[in-house]
């Protein structure tokens, strides 16, 4: 009997039609150009927030100087059709330069990432965003916050109900920045949890919200081993205290 059942079921479900694929169209939508010195607008991330939809790039000057030659961009849309062009006051050197890269969103309010390499060796020099008022503006930050000796990188932002988690790496290993205020962040480097042990060279690439907690992921490997990384993941209920995950090879 049991085999009798087993088989109408097979049957069934083979007399059952495929279902219909599913239809993604797109419309393309023409930002805005910012107000400012003109130049080709460029587009790095979105997100949804607040009352509408957010997205960040830059604008590449049209016409560049020695020291300029790209100036941060963003858009604001309620419904995805119309955009405007959101001012940005950029008061710092390397902000006024920025590209903004990444953009989250937490309890209504935007935060952003941008960075412009230059200096003496070249490097992405990191400055963050947040709207004041109706206004973008960055926040000014000592060199080590996001550079310095033990800097590795800086990746994107992550949004959650307690605030903006940038996920980077320091030569420690992993690191992060956190906040509940975009107008400041922690830098929490060399922390227990993160702080790859004598044996192990690991790399962070992202996070998110869980819904209960932090979640940064990335690869690892030991001595020796570095052409055959692992998967690793690292949780924390409040951005500073990090646990390190098993994650299945």
């Amino acid at each position: 009997m049991v085999g009798a059942i087993a088989a109408a079921c097979v049957l069934a479900a083979c007399s059952e039609s495929e279902p219909e694929p599913l239809t993604i169209s797109w419309s393309e939508r023409t930002l805005p150009a910012p107000d400012g010195p003109p130049g080709r607008s460029v587009v790095r991330d979105a997100v949804q927030c607040g009352e509408g939809w957010w997205v960040v790039g830059a604008v590449f000057l049209d016409r560049p100087s020695e020291t300029r030659d790209t100036r941060p961009a963003v858009w604001f849309s309620p419904d995805r059709e119309t955009w405007t062009s959101v001012p940005v006051d950029a008061r710092t050197y390397w902000g006024r330069r920025a590209i903004l890269n990444s953009i989250a969103c937490s309890r209504g309010r935007i935060a952003a990432v941008g960075a412009r390499s230059g200096g003496a060796h070249g490097n992405p020099r990191v400055t963050t965003f947040w709207m004041d008022g109706r206004t973008m503006v960055d926040v000014r930050a000592v060199f080590t916050q996001y550079g310095g000796i033990s800097a590795t990188n800086v990746g994107p932002i992550a949004g959650g109900p307690t605030g903006w988690l940038i996920t980077g790496n320091r030569t420690s290993g992993p690191g992060v920045w956190f906040t509940d205020d975009p107008s400041e962040f922690t830098r929490v480097e060399a922390e227990p949890g993160l702080t790859d042990d004598g044996d192990l060279d690991s790399l962070a690439q992202g996070a998110g919200w869980s819904g209960e907690e932090w979640v940064v992921v990335g690869a690892g490997a030991r001595t020796g081993r570095h052409l055959d990384p692992d998967p690793l993941a690292w949780t924390s209920p409040d951005g500073l205290t990090w646990t390190p995950e098993e994650v299945p090879a």
